[in-house]
């Protein structure tokens, strides 16, 4: 698309002025994880621009095309993946969309008992969400939905949108959530 082929060529602009109000005026630390492909990195620009690579890579991550039709998207998961879909939509689970104010504030305490409860630490805190949203503005505000069975939460997920594209944020798992494939339905809704 347009948009990120001209954030590909103000690339090095861009990471040069992240740098220059975090690290240089602000005195942080900063460390960022592009939204793109390693082999698209050249590493001369990061480099240049006073980074380095990490060295490793913090995550795995796909693109998926949500711009083909539903069915065709369907049949490209994978047989045991698709399978769990079938199941948890057969169990009648409730998913809702959690990103109005109130609902989004109850999402975000779940999230913070769910880091609580498997001890795990992240960089993006329910605070961090928390101030972030209201930012955003309606077009490209976070949305996040749950799934739930009887008013108990088994598997809750944050999308966060920036310009033609969603990348998964947030994850909430419970350990009740597995016999009923609720994260498999919570995703592909």
């Amino acid at each position: 698309s347009d948009l990120a082929s001209g954030a590909a060529r103000r690339y090095p602009e861009l990471i040069g002025a992240l740098r220059r109000h975090y690290v240089d005026e602000r005195r942080l630390h900063l460390r960022i994880a592009p939204a793109i492909p390693a082999s698209d990195i050249d590493e001369s620009v990061i480099q240049a621009a006073g980074f380095r690579l990490a060295g490793a890579s913090g995550w795995v991550s796909a693109v998926v095309d949500l711009s083909a039709a539903t069915e065709v998207i369907r049949r490209g998961l994978g047989q045991k993946w698709r399978n769990g879909l079938n199941k948890a939509e057969r169990l009648g689970l409730l998913v809702e969309e959690v990103s109005a104010t109130a609902k989004f504030s109850g999402f975000l305490d779940e999230y913070r008992a769910f880091l609580s409860r498997r001890d795990f630490e992240t960089t993006v805190t329910p605070d961090l969400l928390k101030d972030l949203q209201p930012s955003l503005g309606p077009e490209h505000g976070m949305r996040a939905w749950r799934c739930s069975r009887e008013g108990q939460l088994l598997a809750g997920v944050l999308i966060a949108r920036y310009g033609g594209r969603a990348e998964y944020l947030v994850g909430i798992l419970t350990d009740t959530a597995r016999p009923y494939a609720a994260g498999q339905l919570v995703l592909w809704r």
